[in-house]
């Protein structure tokens, strides 16, 4: 998800700059070029959650896309508080619903996002405290629209759906969006019978209800969407019965964004 790569923005900065390194047949060893011991394990777990990301591809190698670059660049952009409160998963949605939306009271956003009111009023504060929300009233409400941290995510969003257009690959947009595929077009791919219709089915994209504005946006201005030969729908995930490619069964609330 976007925000565990915003909580590693520093170190994917660093990999970006010795992206030259990387790259050599016998790249160095780079956990002490970028500040960790030697045989560090943290250095172990971001080295394993980025390639996860697809910040860095198999080799350990900088994966060189416009929402990598991008990503790249957050540091010299975003102020190191506003990083540090992202790079979680509550802030990040919170920030996301406020800048997609008008804005909210923090027990409707509690309630439709599925998070508890006390770390709802809890990140609201920490994101007041570094200029990424505000008041309205007795509702919250998003940054400055020229704030540096909402600019660059908005910047992002637009790169990621240029890279599902160019690419055909949608992943970039639902790690930006926390969101997941669902409905006929899933069941198809993991559970074909014999004898049953070959090709695409109708698709459902499953996000969370305040962000369902920002995501239709997102598809309807997508060509790769557009193209799609079936309707695509975009749909909250309050009461969906999840069930990943293991076979284990998730609701929805638990799944999203994990």
């Amino acid at each position: 998800m976007l925000y565990e790569q915003i909580r590693h923005a520093g170190v994917i900065r660093r990999m970006y700059k010795m992206r030259h390194l990387l790259n050599q047949k016998k790249p160095p060893e780079m956990g002490t070029r970028l500040g960790y011991p030697k045989y560090s394990k943290q250095f172990y777990r971001i080295k394993s959650k980025l390639r996860k990301e697809g910040i860095t591809g198999d080799r350990g190698t900088f994966v060189e896309n416009p929402p990598n670059l991008h990503m790249a660049a957050m540091v010299l952009r975003v102020d190191a508080a506003q990083i540090s409160v992202l790079g979680h998963k509550v802030p990040y949605v919170l920030f996301l619903a406020l800048i997609a939306g008008p804005p909210r009271k923090a027990s409707c956003l509690a309630r439709e996002c599925g998070f508890s009111r006390k770390a709802v009023y809890d990140v609201l504060g920490r994101m007041e405290g570094a200029g990424l929300a505000g008041r309205d009233g007795s509702a919250a409400a998003a940054a400055a629209e020229d704030g540096p941290a909402r600019t660059w995510l908005e910047e992002y969003l637009e790169a990621a759906r240029a890279w599902v257009d160019s690419s055909g690959d949608a992943s970039a947009l639902f790690n930006a969006i926390p969101s997941y595929v669902g409905g006929p077009h899933v069941r198809r791919l993991s559970h074909y019978e014999s004898g049953a219709p070959m090709g695409p089915a109708e698709m459902h994209i499953f996000t969370y209800k305040p962000l369902l504005g920002l995501m239709e946006t997102m598809v309807k201005e997508s060509r790769h969407f557009r193209n799609y030969p079936k309707p695509v729908s975009v749909k909250p995930h309050y009461g969906v019965q999840v069930q990943s490619a293991d076979g284990a069964s998730r609701s929805g609330a638990q799944r999203i964004g994990s």
